[in-house]
Formats: structure tokens, sequence, C-alpha cells
């Protein structure tokens, strides 16, 4: 599952460099995307 991997770690680069850029802590800008995705899935 390389591709798996690559997209997770592909994630985790974009949430940490919004982050940077943001200023702000990593883990919000990961559980506001967690948050995103529930929110699609539901409305699916």
């Amino acid at each position: 599952m390389a591709i798996t991997s690559a997209n997770q770690l592909e994630l985790l680069q974009t949430a940490e460099a919004v982050a940077r850029e943001k200023m702000i802590d990593a883990d919000l800008v990961i559980q506001a995307m967690e948050d995103s995705l529930a929110r699609a899935a539901k409305s699916r």
C-alpha cells in the first residue's frame, strides 16, 4: 500500500505547511481537515 502511505504523508505535509504559514498548531489544522472530511461524508 505504498500509494496510501504516500497520500497520508502528503496530507500530513500539507497540514504542517498550512500550520506554519498561518502560525497555528498543526493539530488544529489536522482536526479541521478531519472534521471537514466527516461532514463531507455525512452529506453524501
